[in-house]
Order: structure tokens, then C-alpha cells, then sequence
């Protein structure tokens, strides 16, 4: 196990002084100190992560991000005498919002979701958002993303004066969502747009699959530096409980594999020349991923 002292060094490496970890209830949570906001981060279910938003610093408001559990969000909730007002929902998958009805119904709270997706959100969901649009959110402005790839209607949420953005099961670090109602087209074209975002903006994605992405990561491009000494911090994080996320859009552009299709190693390992068309390289990526995972995993 790492020193108090180590893991600080580590969090403060990576995340520039904006993280720290603390200790609660045996665990290590971290929390992310923003301008206008504070994030802890709260692992639930087997890999999820979900999000609790302080944006009321002196009211001791806060929303959530993608409740897949509402048990360990309350148990935060109350131990730092916290009042949920809205719950932000990324996409339908029952691991991000099985959570949101209980936690309505405790604090009598608003619920935020794709008009596109509505039909399969909770049935409490009540303020519908698309894409392109902007909603305050106490002390900051959101910007809602089309984000389908994974899903059709996922969004994320981009708060623009912050550097910060949840984006769901649609990007992770190193890798992206399984394409599962989408085409690659769509994952390509949402990851594009993600790679227009600011390069500081910290992403904050919905499950704990670093290390494993990191490591096709460096299959395909085994002579990546950035992929090697990101494996070795996300190892040293996770050996010790710590979350990985978030990442952020420099970070990604150097070494997720899907945001590097014109790497020299991406057409090596895909076979594919450095004029094909981006679509193609993202599906074979994808079916490599795929392969390598069963073969490891």
C-alpha cells in the first residue's frame, strides 16, 4: 500500500492540484475542487462511478450524476448534511439511473434527462434536455452534448465555464463506450466532438475499465510513452482503491487509441492506410478491442 503522502503526490501529479483523495468509511473517495463546484466521486455497483455536484457551496445543495445505486449517494448525502435538488442522467442503462426514483422520493428532487431517450428514462424525469442546449445549474452554465455511440439519445453534460464534463459510458479513459444501438459512425463523430472541447476539460466517465483499456492501448501502440506512464499511474490509483477518473481531453489525445486514428501503430496494427476513411479504422479498432479483451480477460 502507498503513504498518505505518496497518494497525495500522485493525485496532485495528475489532476494539477484540482484532486485529493480523502478516507471515508474505509475507502478512498476523491474530490475534485473546482471554481464553482466541489465533485466527489463515489464508486457504486461492481465498476460504476457516480457523481455528486456541490455548485451551492454556502447552501449545501448538490446534484448527482448517473445514480446507479441511491445507498452509498444518501449515506454521503447525509453524513455531510447535503440537500440533492436535481439528479443529471447520461443515458438509460440501468446502472446509471436504477437510483434516481429512490433519491427523488427522499428529497423531492428534479431529474434530468435527453428528450430523445425519455421513453426509457424513470418515469420521474421531468425536465427533458437536448443537445445543444444550456441550463444553469446553481453557480454554473451546462451545455448538453449529443453523445450517442454507446446508446442513441445518451448525452453528456458540459459545464462550460468549469473545464468539466460527465459524459457517461460514452468516452472513458483510453477507450469509449460498446457501440451497441449506434453505428461507428456515430462513436466517431461523438469522440470528434469531444476532441473539440477544451483541452484542460476534465471528463468524468461512468465505470473503472483504466487499466484494461490502457492496456490494449498498448498493443496497438507499444511504443507510446504517454500510454506506459499512464498505465503505471492508473496502477498505483486502483492498487490502492482510488478512482481513475477523471481524465481530460489532452490527456486522451495522447493516448486513447480511438482518438488517435492517423497514429503511425493505429494503421500498423489495423492494417490500414493512412488515407482510409476514419470510420473504417474506428470498427477495426473496435473488433480488436474485443478480441484482445476475451483473450485476456
Amino acid at each position: 500500500m502507498l503513504t498518505s503522502l505518496t497518494i497525495w503526490n500522485i493525485i496532485l501529479s495528475r489532476y494539477n492540484g484540482k484532486q485529493v483523495a480523502i478516507h471515508i468509511n474505509g475507502n478512498f473517495i476523491t474530490l475534485y475542487l473546482g471554481s464553482h463546484m466541489q465533485i466527489f466521486t463515489i464508486p457504486c455497483l461492481d465498476d460504476n462511478y457516480s457523481y455528486i455536484i456541490h455548485t451551492h457551496p454556502e447552501e449545501g445543495h448538490v446534484s448527482v450524476v448517473d445514480p446507479g445505486d441511491a445507498a452509498p449517494i444518501s449515506r454521503i448525502l447525509q453524513e455531510r448534511n447535503l440537500v440533492l435538488r436535481s439528479i443529471l442522467l447520461t443515458h438509460h442503462h440501468y446502472d446509471h439511473c436504477d437510483g434516481a426514483m429512490q433519491l427523488k422520493e427522499l428529497y423531492d428532487c428534479d431529474i434530468i434527462g435527453a428528450k430523445a431517450d425519455k421513453h426509457r428514462l424513470p418515469l420521474g424525469c421531468n425536465i427533458l434536455v437536448e443537445p445543444t442546449e444550456y441550463f444553469q445549474l446553481g453557480n454554473c452554465m451546462v451545455q448538453v452534448l449529443d453523445s450517442s455511440g454507446h446508446t442513441t439519445g445518451h448525452i453528456s453534460f458540459n459545464f462550460i465555464n468549469d473545464n468539466v464534463c460527465f459524459c457517461g459510458d460514452a468516452m472513458f479513459s483510453a477507450g469509449c463506450g460498446r457501440i451497441q444501438e449506434c453505428t461507428p459512425f456515430e462513436c466517431w463523430m461523438t469522440l470528434s466532438g469531444f476532441a473539440m472541447l477544451d483541452p484542460n476539460t476534465d471528463m468524468f466517465f461512468g465505470h473503472e475499465y483504466t487499466l484494461r483499456n490502457l492496456r490494449f492501448a498498448r498493443f496497438v501502440m507499444p511504443n507510446n510513452k504517454s500510454v506506459i506512464q499512464a498505465e503505471k499511474t492508473a496502477e498505483q490509483l486502483r492498487n490502492n482503491n482510488i478512482p481513475t477518473s477523471p481524465t481530460s481531453i489532452s490527456q486522451e489525445l495522447q493516448i486513447n487509441p480511438f482518438m488517435r486514428l492517423y497514429d503511425k501503430e493505429i494503421l500498423q496494427a489495423t492494417k490500414m492506410a493512412d488515407k482510409s476513411d476514419p470510420v473504417d479504422i474506428i470498427t477495426r479498432l473496435n473488433e480488436m478491442k474485443y478480441v484482445f479483451w476475451a483473450r485476456i480477460y
